[in-house]
């Protein structure tokens, strides 16, 4: 059975996407108060929060270039989604490829993460959005006496010794993060039935990590 529940989105300037095709990028929230609390104690710039809250106040607002304002791209809208399906998933002692828009790669391990999954229809758009915990998330370099290479050891042609590097011991997303469009409602049930979470979601939802 289908419910439904007022859901917030946040579309902001992609700061990570390839610098010939720039563009935004969406999160989704049920509280927004919450989402404001804590994205601005991540070291938010000064314009981008007031911009947030003229657009949380009312106004026609974009976080993208200012000839760009329209309604899909301003920062805060609010919907009553349907929601079709939540799922939760658990992944211990995972290693995993982060990549960026211009090809940078990092191989990342994890002692733990957690998923939370939900298909939702914003609007008019079917999406597969997700919260995310890691703990014990470490940034990994392979290398044999001299020799530094940052390759998958299938890869990598010196045998390397893995070393790993800590970045923070742990993550938590403020919000949900989109993950996957979907062109119509049978094709979102259909994603319901057969998810599992693969490294395409591992490196998506990662490069568009949110967290504090």
């Amino acid at each position: 059975m289908t419910i439904s529940k007022e859901l917030y989105k946040v579309t902001l300037y992609d700061f990570w996407c390839h610098p010939l095709a720039d563009g935004t990028t969406s999160f989704f929230t049920e509280d927004i108060e919450d989402f404001q609390e804590r994205w601005i104690k991540c070291g938010v710039d000064k314009g981008r929060v007031e911009r947030f809250l003229r657009s949380k106040a009312g106004e026609l607002v974009t976080d993208y270039h200012e000839t760009f304002n329209d309604e899909e791209l301003n920062i805060v809208q609010r919907d009553t989604c349907p929601i079709y399906d939540e799922k939760e998933f658990v992944l211990g002692n995972v290693y995993f490829w982060v990549s960026s828009a211009t090809g940078f790669r990092v191989w990342m391990h994890a002692d733990r993460i957690e998923f939370y999954f939900k298909w939702i229809k914003f609007k008019q758009e079917y999406l597969r959005v997700a919260k995310v915990k890691a703990l014990g998330l470490n940034e990994c370099f392979y290398h044999r006496a001299e020799k530094y290479c940052e390759f998958f050891p299938a890869e990598c042609e010196c045998s390397p010794v893995m070393e790993k590097l800590p970045i923070e011991n742990s993550f938590v997303s403020i919000c949900y993060l989109l993950d996957r469009y979907f062109s119509n409602e049978a094709a979102l049930l259909k994603d319901t039935r057969k998810f599992i979470v693969t490294k395409r979601e591992l490196n998506v939802l990662f490069s568009n990590f949110v967290g504090c």
